[in-house]
């Protein structure tokens, strides 16, 4: 049947008759390395001006198979991936109101007319559970001995947004609950006065605790995909280390630890660590108060971050001084005191957090990476995100400095 005449609401329905599509077919396949096209992980298609394919590898033949019988040669791409929308006017793929909307065929005309082009595209196959598949497609122009073509390729992404949503939905849900939970508590203190107890006000400080650890995934999350806010102000790097010593020093002694203790005293450890001073002939450092009920070493603030200010964001600082305390107060081996100190440059200040403890050659080798650690299954994300909230967010860099006698890793920040 001729395409000639027939209607469309987007992109123009003619279509090359068959022959011409076998030649294109040769020609495309005297220019194109067989082995290597078909060694690629995704799917290939060259189409011509008309939208039709030319030329598949066999990624994409195998996937086209999954939901059509017919070979895609000379199909348009969703009517080889079977498209629900692809059926509802005589010209097929490209042609219908809702392929206004579709990122595939915008990405093939933008490809037509000299653009490279990615878009995600959300298609719904022809099927009665009418199930969804995700795509994100790529369209570059391709030009073969004076022809127009387009390289097209597409990569499944359904399961990715999958888990996104799952992602998203379960951190929205839990926090609602632990709000419900803290809204509870709130109640029953106001109504019991100074009768509250310390299982009771454990109760409120858990769930205020669990708001704030899921507000920092979210974050982290959110910094991964380049979607965070930054405010920039002046910080007092002295005051942001003990920031970091405070969550650093409630997160480690968790709900069960609170439970014992009072809500007066409770309340005096949820406020700002507080820091005093000692000095000796010899060196000038600030002994920052920690809980060491735990094993965990001392932490000293050096006398060289007294006065020293840096532009940044504070409380992602504050999180990221965390993570490196947190590396030095778990380093095996390290039973010496975690030293903070300032390394004042023209324009920049390097902020360093060391401790005694050698790092293996392991950790050195894999450090930043995504989920390396030695410390067990779950862990390994704390170095990654603090590299890249400093250099993406930040405007600075993090570094391993030494490794031996001492582990000194460095946070450098514009001044303030």
């Amino acid at each position: 049947m001729s395409s000639e005449g027939m209607s469309t609401e987007f992109a123009p329905a003619e279509r090359d008759p068959q022959r011409i599509i076998e030649e294109q077919a040769v020609l495309v396949a005297a220019h194109t390395p067989e082995a290597v096209v078909n060694g690629l992980p995704l799917p290939v298609v060259v189409i011509n001006d008309k939208r039709q394919i030319v030329f598949c590898n066999r990624k994409f033949e195998q996937f086209s198979a999954e939901h059509e019988s017919l070979l895609p040669l000379g199909r348009r791409p969703g009517e080889a991936l079977g498209c629900a929308y692809a059926e509802l006017k005589p010209g097929g793929c490209g042609t219908t109101r809702f392929c206004r909307f579709c990122g595939a065929a915008r990405a093939i005309l933008r490809s037509l007319d000299g653009e490279h082009s990615v878009q995600h595209c959300r298609l719904v196959r022809r099927r009665k559970e009418q199930n969804c598949l995700d795509f994100q497609v790529y369209a570059q122009p391709l030009k073969i001995e004076n022809e127009h073509f387009v390289l097209f390729s597409i990569l499944d992404i359904s399961h990715e947004l999958r888990l996104e949503s799952i992602r998203r939905k379960v951190l929205r849900d839990v926090r609602r609950r632990a709000e419900a939970i803290n809204r509870m508590y709130v109640r029953v203190s106001r109504d019991m006065g100074n009768e509250v107890k310390g299982g009771i006000f454990a109760l409120g400080y858990a769930s205020r605790m669990l708001m704030e650890e899921i507000d920092n995934q979210s974050r982290l999350f959110d910094a991964e995909d380049g979607l965070l806010g930054v405010v920039e102000e002046s910080v007092d790097v002295r005051d942001a280390f003990a920031d970091a010593v405070q969550d650093l020093r409630l997160a480690r002694r968790g709900e069960a630890e609170t439970q014992m203790i009072g809500p007066e005293a409770t309340r005096a450890q949820m406020s700002r660590t507080q820091i005093s001073r000692t000095q000796t002939a010899e060196n000038q450092t600030t002994e920052i108060q920690t809980d060491t009920s735990a094993g965990d070493p001392p932490i000293q603030l050096d006398e060289s971050c007294a006065g020293q200010q840096v532009r940044t964001d504070r409380q992602l600082l504050v999180y990221v001084l965390r993570q490196l305390m947190e590396n030095a107060v778990e380093a095996p081996g390290n039973s010496g005191p975690v030293e903070l100190r300032c390394d004042p440059g023209a324009r920049d200040l390097g902020l360093r957090v060391s401790n005694p403890a050698v790092m293996p050659e392991e950790a050195r080798m894999q450090l930043f990476q995504r989920g390396f650690s030695t410390k067990g299954e779950g862990r390994g994300f704390g170095l990654y995100f603090a590299r890249l909230l400093v250099r993406r967010y930040l405007n600075g860099s993090l570094e391993l400095l030494e490794h031996d006698p001492v582990t000194v890793f460095e946070v450098r920040l514009p001044r303030g």
